[in-house]
């Protein structure tokens, strides 16, 4: 048993590459003993990410940025010039593929690729922890961006080119009488959308160069 977290310590001080953080992400509040990850790791997920604007959300109105990568998901406090990390089992992130902020609510809305789930997490909460909403539908297979305006819940599934619209509180987790997971709204898009983007309470479609294609007006 010694030997085990011996082992389990020296991936938390010197994990270098890619796998050997995705293996601590996973072990995180495993009852391991394993509940710390190195700045290495943050610092490999942020470089990671950049690349991929979908993995990340960043927003001049707000003093945090949110980066995904794999099973976790990275918070950066610019005041504070720290970062916390949002991953384990209680989690269920699998493979982050799109990060959203919702302002408003202070929630964070997170596709998961490999899961085809849409989990929905306290921003200010991070840590091995439990998703407040969990969205899982057929139709979700394939979706590859999130958005939110007021209390109305848009994904993008550029495989279907479809625009899904659900209720913000849609969760599979709540009672019976509450889960709201009726799709309100099905959009045809075009071929070329590959994320969405929100503006002045507007929400627009981009290309995968991130030009604009259209701004959808939505009842």
């Amino acid at each position: 048993m010694k030997a085990i977290i011996l082992l389990l310590l020296s991936f938390n001080l010197y994990a270098q590459n890619l796998a050997d953080c995705k293996f601590a992400f996973s072990k995180l509040g495993d009852g391991s003993g394993f509940d710390q990850v190195s700045s290495q790791c943050k610092e490999l997920i942020s470089s990671n990410s950049a690349s991929n604007a979908k993995d990340s959300y960043s927003d001049e109105t707000i003093d945090r940025e949110y980066t995904g990568f794999q099973n976790a998901l990275l918070t950066y406090d610019k005041k504070a010039d720290a970062r916390y990390l949002t991953a384990g089992s209680n989690t269920l992130l699998e493979d982050v593929g799109a990060v959203f902020y919702d302002h408003a609510h202070k929630e964070l809305y997170v596709i998961d690729t490999k899961s085809s789930r849409l989990l929905v997490f306290l921003s200010e909460v991070p840590g091995n922890v439990a998703p407040i909403r969990i969205l899982e539908k057929d139709e979700l297979v394939g979706a590859n961006d999130v958005a939110v305006i007021g209390d109305s819940l848009y994904i993008l599934n550029n495989t279907t080119n479809k625009l899904l619209v659900y209720s913000r509180l849609a969760s599979v987790k709540a009672r019976e009488d509450k889960q709201f997971l009726d799709l309100v709204q099905s959009v045809d898009i075009s071929l070329e959308a590959k994320s969405l983007e929100v503006e002045g309470g507007a929400l627009i479609l981009k290309d995968q160069d991130q030009k604009k294609l259209s701004t959808l007006s939505l009842e």
